[in-house]
């Protein structure tokens, strides 16, 4: 009776541990999967992003 206990406890974690890793791997891919496949949206958004910096630098 405490063995099968034992076993039950022992599967119980395994499941455990499978539906943990399981989750991990989804937000894996949905996070992860295919990030640094798009550049910024437009071309001139640095450029954008630059005109106010140096105005602030600038005092203007």
């Amino acid at each position: 009776m405490v063995v099968t206990r034992f076993i039950e406890k022992i599967g119980r974690r395994k499941q455990c541990a499978l539906c943990f890793l399981f989750i991990l791997l989804c937000g894996y891919l949905f996070f992860f999967f295919g990030m640094g496949s798009y550049s910024l949206k437009e071309p001139d958004e640095g450029r954008y992003a630059e005109i106010p910096r140096e105005m602030v630098e600038q005092g203007n």
